[in-house]
Formats: C-alpha cells, structure tokens, sequence
C-alpha cells in the first residue's frame, strides 16, 4: 500500500468516526431531555452506532501507528473472523430476555456493515478477500 492510499484510508476512517460521534451526541441529547422517547425511538440505532464507533476507534489507533502493512493485515483478518463469526454463529438465541436477543441481531447487523465496509476499503486498495 502506497502512502498516499494509506492516507486516503486514513482520512475515510477518521471522517467516519467523526460522523459517528455527530450521531452519538444527538442521540445524548435526546436521551437527557426524554429517556422514554429516546429508548423507544433510537435506542437500538445508539447501540449499532456505539458498537461501530468502538470498531473504527479500534481501527485508527492501528492507522496512528503508521504501518500500512498491519493495518491491511487487521482488515484482513478482521473480515474473515466476522465471516466465520457469521457463518457459524448458531442462529438461535439462547436466551429469555427480548432485550438481549434484540442486542445480538444487533450486533449481527453491526458485523454486516463493518464487514462490507472493510472489504469495500480493501478491494478500492487492491487486496482480494476471499471467503
């Protein structure tokens, strides 16, 4: 990867992040002025929201250590273990609390997004992913 492509990575990331954090501090706001709203309305999009920004947060403290090398190989990985997460989770929940089955297809959802991000980013950067 050319340093220009890693730059180009780099900015997409932390232009995201910013995005995200936008996204969190509306969703603050609405939580502080009305929690009941808040929990029925946006509650599960803070969630994939939070669980995103964990992810990409993650994957720019890698971009800040400046080694292009680790940071395809962290997308690389890291789209074959959400594959394989994915391929093989089972797909019943073992649990009695809606909340916590609503959080897990959550999560699934997240793991979908965040997968097809990172195989975008390294198809444009000319890395093949195979399943």
């Amino acid at each position: 990867m050319t340093q220009k492509e890693f730059e180009s990575i780099s900015d997409l990331v932390e232009s995201k992040i910013s995005r995200l954090e936008s996204i969190v501090e509306q969703k603050k706001e609405i939580m502080q002025n009305d929690y009941m709203r808040f929990f029925c309305f946006h509650s599960d999009a803070f969630y994939k929201v939070c669980l995103q920004l964990k992810e990409y947060r993650q994957l720019q403290e890698l971009i800040n250590s400046g080694r292009p090398a680790d940071v395809v190989e962290y997308l690389l990985t890291t789209a074959e273990r959400i594959t394989y997460n994915l391929l093989n989770d089972p797909t019943l929940i073992y649990t009695t609390n809606e909340l916590s089955n609503f959080a897990y297809l959550l999560r699934i959802d997240v793991k979908k997004d965040i997968l097809r991000e990172y195989r975008k980013l390294l198809a444009s950067k000319g890395h093949t992913y195979k399943i």
